[in-house]
């Protein structure tokens, strides 16, 4: 388990182009028509393994780390507040273990734009 963290999510004006505020080539981005959610950093990695059951690990680990955590959500809106990037195997024969990260900064936008810093 990942120490808990702290997030606070503030709404900021929209930028003009969502990828444009990615700082990294490193980061993440879900995005589509220019609407999405960006990160980069690293705030808690959690491994969920590579077993059948590997899904609902992740969203018990994710359960268990947002229960922990501090999380400051005025904005209240869909994709605001702990937020987190899933890498999954689906093939249930790969090598490869799904992974669970929670980005240290993001931004994402659609009906309101937030940031969020998580420490």
């Amino acid at each position: 388990m990942s120490p808990p963290l702290r997030v606070v999510t503030t709404e900021v004006t929209p930028p003009a182009d969502l990828l444009s505020r990615l700082p990294a080539p490193d980061g993440a981005a879900m995005v589509r028509d220019g609407d999405g959610v960006i990160g980069w950093g690293e705030a808690a990695r959690l491994p969920v393994g590579d077993a059948p059951g590997r899904f609902a690990a992740a969203g018990t680990a994710l359960a268990e780390l947002v229960a922990a955590s501090d999380v400051d959500d005025p904005v209240g809106a869909r994709g605001s507040g702990l937020v987190a990037f899933v890498a999954a195997t689906f093939d249930p024969t790969s090598a490869a273990t799904s992974t669970l990260v929670t980005d240290f900064s993001m931004y994402a936008s659609g009906r309101s734009v937030v940031w969020r810093r998580m420490t």
